[in-house]
């Protein structure tokens, strides 16, 4: 075979082989766009995991189903502390308690501070007393500023079930269902225990601070309020952000289950026991 076809032939494989090459890189690439896509998107669908976030967050201030407010200097102060002071409480560590005398648990008031400012935002400022009844008290001392708590158990309250996220306008917007303290007894006639359905609805508004957000508002629920997406952005959650830390007389709705008494125990609440 002359020379000249055999180079002829030798550079058109060459260029064969460098075409698969480029195919085969292509086609690579592709498929990691598509399966980056899917995970993407299954990511986005699936925010369960940011709703369990939002319902331990919330837990100390649903618990007690505190009455509406349009802005957070029209909320009832006795509601600000008493839900700062249970989210102190639902995430203390168990290994810092301390007691006095009496085996009442002491609470710094700066972690009661540093609790409320994640709740619902750093300009708040809390007017430190003692409140409760009479067989559930926080006593509050000025002098050494810390709460004094009974260790006893407390029933009958609420825990929430975050059942939509919407995210507008550097806001989240939050469908939160209330769970009636005595809802995981419900049985159906095949004798299984469905998950319990809310007995009613509120709207949670949170606002950005930096990487965390806090409570500006709570609002009765209104159906289909926020189903349009809206135009600045979208009605999906990004991921990765999630939410900062985490009742009786006028912090209080009267809808409210009745509050049995008692106070944290040693260990953290469970959704349905809210214990410290």
């Amino acid at each position: 075979m002359p020379t000249a076809k055999r180079k002829k032939i030798k550079k058109r494989t060459k260029y064969t082989a460098f075409g698969a090459c480029v195919i085969l890189l292509a086609l690579v690439g592709i498929v990691a766009v598509i399966v980056l896509a899917v995970n993407t998107t299954v990511k986005v669908l699936d925010d369960s995991e940011q709703k369990a976030e939002f319902e331990k967050y919330l837990a100390p201030v649903v618990m007690f189903d505190p009455v509406a407010f349009e802005s957070i200097d029209k909320a009832s102060e006795k509601m600000l502390l008493e839900s700062s002071l249970w989210a102190t409480l639902m995430n203390m560590d168990s290994n810092k308690y301390n007691y006095d005398d009496m085996q009442m648990l002491v609470v710094n008031q700066t972690d009661v501070d540093a609790a409320c400012a994640k709740l619902f935002g750093k300009d708040v400022k809390l007017d430190h007393q003692s409140f409760g009844e009479t067989q559930m008290n926080f006593i509050y001392q000025s002098e050494d500023k810390t709460y004094h708590i009974p260790v006893m158990g407390v029933t009958n309250m609420y825990t929430p079930k975050v059942e939509k996220i919407t995210k507008r306008a550097g806001k989240y917007i939050l469908k939160v269902g209330y769970i009636a303290p005595d809802s995981d007894w419900t049985i159906d006639p095949a004798g299984s225990r469905p998950d319990p359905e809310p007995s009613k609805y509120m709207e949670y508004e949170l606002k950005r601070d930096g990487k965390e957000y806090y409570i500006t508002a709570i609002r009765k629920f209104e159906d289909g309020k926020y189903d349009k997406p809206s135009s600045s952005s979208g009605s999906d959650v990004s991921a990765g952000e999630s939410p900062g830390g985490v009742s009786s007389g006028a912090g209080s709705s009267e809808n409210s289950p009745p509050a049995s008494s008692g106070t944290p125990s040693s260990e953290a609440p469970s959704s349905s026991e809210a214990a410290a």
